[in-house]
């Protein structure tokens, strides 16, 4: 029910917060989806609390979910076979699949600002375009155009060492916050990454509904999603799109 709660939440709470922001003028686009990603955020930041005070908490509530869901996955052939679970017993079985469950359960903060992110651009692309007919508004730029602000990037990575160095040392004994503080950094990496493809594509000519796909592929694709992070932050670093435009200007003339 918190799930569901949250969801609802991250689909609905852009078109209440963006309007005036957009509307307004002067703010730039990527602030004003910021701000969206912020208020979801902290409105599930105070479900997860609440179900904390009045009960059990959302991921204490999940977990005794899992364990049912285990032991239903465990006698299915079509999983033991997939996860060639043939050698073990049934124990055995949920207790692996309940581990694996439990590691992605984890992950649910990093993807709840995963998804605010994409639901609030989605929904800044659809008002920006509804809005513009009764007035002025900051179109959101191409995407190919997406550069993560200094400020931004340093911060991220100043975070994402010190949840790095505190997992290492032992410092915080839960891996989760380093585990969901790699996934939202390989995420914004990926998109500055996946804005080089689709720069690469528009100087190249080919229309961008395959640089799209390209990315959505390598994103499932461990090797492929690691090669497009460290092309983000090289492109951080060197200005790949910047340098592909230039030399693409020059052949020009």
């Amino acid at each position: 029910m918190y799930l569901l709660m949250i969801l609802f939440i991250t689909v609905v709470a852009p078109f209440l917060v963006m309007p005036r922001y957009i509307t307004k003028g002067g703010r730039n686009p990527y602030d004003v989806v910021l701000i969206s990603v912020i208020t979801i955020c902290a409105a599930a930041a105070v479900i997860f609390m609440g179900a904390s005070m009045v009960g059990d908490g959302v991921l204490s509530q999940l977990h005794g979910s899992i364990e049912e869901i285990s032991k239903a996955a465990a006698q299915d052939p079509t999983v033991i076979k997939a996860l060639k679970l043939e050698s073990h017993d049934m124990a055995e079985r949920v207790k692996l699949l309940t581990a694996v469950y439990d590691e992605a359960l984890k992950l649910i903060p990093a993807c709840i600002m995963i998804l605010s992110c994409l639901t609030s651009y989605i929904a800044y692309l659809i008002l920006s375009k509804s809005l513009s007919r009764r007035g002025e508004v900051n179109k959101m730029p191409r995407f190919r155009e997406f550069d993560m602000p200094n400020t931004a990037v340093f911060v991220l990575v100043a975070i994402y060492m010190i949840v790095w160095l505190a997992t290492m040392t032992g410092s915080v004994e839960n891996s989760a916050f380093y585990t969901n503080m790699d996934l939202l950094f390989d995420f914004v990496m990926y998109l500055q990454g996946a804005s080089v493809i689709f720069m690469l594509f528009y100087v190249k000519h080919i229309p961008k509904g395959f640089a799209l796909a390209l990315t959505i592929v390598l994103w499932n694709i461990y090797m492929g999603r690691s090669i497009i992070v460290m092309l983000g932050i090289f492109d951080l670093i060197f200005s790949f799109k910047y340098r592909l435009l230039y030399h693409e200007s020059k052949k020009r003339r």
